[in-house]
């Protein structure tokens, strides 16, 4: 029983070593800083991979590194309240150039446009727009003001009020009538 217990536990020392020696891999990237930034946006910027399973700060000069990395498929997002980067999707393998291969993501998720990458400087990730958190209201039109159903609730029944005859003119209107009945039964006489 000891002998195999020794066999077991040594055979699974040379596994355990066997895993631990798998090579690992840095990812170096840069990104494109908007006009402007300056300190506190590169504060409030983080790079994550695969939703914040790995995450990192840039530099001041937007540059950024991962290392340690196992050899896999990762989604790396920039994550800045300010501005919009493009996601990648970085293959980390030592089958491609320079270990790394990515490509930008588009909106339903699937690889599109490739991106360099550079032993030295690493890729270069692009922002797509700055972030706009507020509706711009429409201008002022007047049709629409007019074709609102709130308006047309408040506007038809005032005007059918001031279409519609008055008291006093309805009075007429029933003389009027009953002149003209009696005018009619006298020439029928």
């Amino acid at each position: 029983v000891f002998v195999c217990v020794c066999v077991c536990v040594s055979a699974t020392s040379s596994v355990v070593s066997a895993l631990g020696t798998k090579k690992r891999y840095t990812l170096k990237g840069t990104l494109m800083l908007p006009e402007g930034a300056d300190e506190e946006f590169v504060s409030t910027t983080r790079v994550a991979l695969d939703g914040g399973m790995y995450t990192t700060f840039p530099n001041k000069d937007g540059s950024f590194t991962f290392s340690d990395l196992p050899s896999a498929s990762y989604v790396l997002e920039v994550i800045n309240p300010q501005v919009e980067y493009s996601a990648l999707r970085v293959d980390v393998n030592h089958e491609f150039p320079n270990s790394v291969r990515a490509r930008e993501i588009d909106s339903l998720g699937t690889p599109s446009k490739h991106v360099s990458y550079s032993p030295n400087g690493g890729m270069m990730v692009e922002y797509v727009s700055k972030k706009e958190y507020f509706v711009k209201p429409k201008p002022f039109d007047l049709r629409s003001l007019i074709f609102n159903p709130m308006f047309l609730m408040i506007a038809l029944p005032i005007g059918l009020m001031f279409l519609m005859p008055s008291k006093e003119s309805m009075n007429e209107m029933l003389e009027n009538q009953e002149d003209d009945a009696a005018l009619e039964g006298e020439e029928k006489k």
